[in-house]
């Protein structure tokens, strides 16, 4: 059973970002999305990051 916690240090961390809050806030400003893109459809994701987030979804 997986128990890492459901946050989003640990999403960045499994995603192979900066975790720290600043980090995390420095990442999000310039990544936004329009309302109708899902997640796992944005431009800025690695090919294995878009992976992790498919199947994670």
């Amino acid at each position: 059973m997986d128990t890492t916690p459901v946050d989003l240090s640990h999403l960045f961390e499994q995603l192979g970002l900066e975790s720290q809050p600043n980090a995390i806030a420095q990442y999000m400003a310039p990544h936004k999305l329009a309302s109708q893109i899902h997640l796992t459809e944005a431009t800025f994701w690695t090919q294995a990051q878009k992976s992790f987030l498919t199947e994670a979804l």
